[in-house]
């Protein structure tokens, strides 16, 4: 892990200082006549926000405007991924930006301010993570392992189910992690899906797909998280026998 400052692919020139910030969402009720308040049993994260500060100078004022534009052209796109480190980034958007010219420095240096606000607080990592290849046999419960990675926070993940060689029904998936404990059932009793077919179960689009076509009519149960760097043993159940290739979870890892 090494600092790396930059918006998507293009390195924050000049940065000197950042400030981030985030705080839970509580609900709290007061009660007439009793002390204290009620509070949430579950408080969620809220939006983060980040705030940026840099210095650039350069030789000319040309320069200094190719810098500048540059810079801008990058954060004034859009939604994108703010690294400050080289292995994680946070989903950001710019919600200010404030350039100044340094005394003395006449049209060859500014300072500047960005501030950023991530509706989705958590870090990502660059790299998926994979379960262990894990054969099912027809009928019989199975535990597939999801080893413990990078990260500390529970992560979406998207299972990919490609029953080779066999027609399967129906399957089952719990996630018997202590912290998740949650679980979700595929049956489709007029259409099976065919040898070679895929099911796609993606938790953070909350879509179930056979091949290309929607079908959560035929699903029931929630689209649960793998909780990152601890592991997650899946009870998987499927109506026929599929190979260890066959059945693949992927994850990107999240950081508080």
């Amino acid at each position: 892990m090494a600092l790396d400052f930059k918006f998507n692919s293009t390195t924050l020139t000049g940065m000197t200082h950042w400030n981030m910030s985030e705080k839970l969402r509580i609900k709290k009720a007061v009660i007439p006549r009793r002390h204290g308040v009620l509070m949430d049993d579950h408080p969620v994260l809220d939006a983060r926000t980040v705030s940026l500060k840099g210095i650039i100078i350069k030789d000319t004022s040309a320069a200094l405007n190719t810098a500048v534009d540059t810079l801008k052209a990058a954060l004034f796109s859009g939604r994108g991924q703010l690294y400050l480190q080289d292995d994680r980034y946070l989903k950001a958007t710019l919600n200010s930006f404030k350039e100044d010219y340094i005394k003395g420095f006449q049209d060859r240096g500014i300072k500047w301010a960005a501030s950023f606000v991530c509706e989705d607080p958590f870090w990502y990592g660059d790299a998926e993570e994979t379960n262990t290849a894990t054969s099912l046999t027809a009928g019989v419960e199975t535990n597939v392992p999801c080893p413990a990675g990078e990260g500390n926070a529970p992560a979406h993940c998207v299972i990919v189910v490609n029953p080779t060689g066999s027609d399967m029904e129906s399957i089952e998936v719990r996630n018997s992690h202590d912290d998740i404990q949650k679980y979700w059932y595929y049956e489709n009793s007029d259409t099976i899906l065919a040898s070679n077919g895929l099911l796609t179960i993606d938790s953070e689009e909350r879509t179930v797909l056979t091949g290309t076509e929607n079908d959560l009519r035929n699903f029931e149960g929630d689209f649960f998280f793998i909780k990152c760097g601890e592991l997650n043993t899946l009870k998987v159940t499927s109506d026929v026998a599929i190979n260890s290739a066959g059945f693949t979870v992927t994850w990107t890892p999240r950081w508080y």
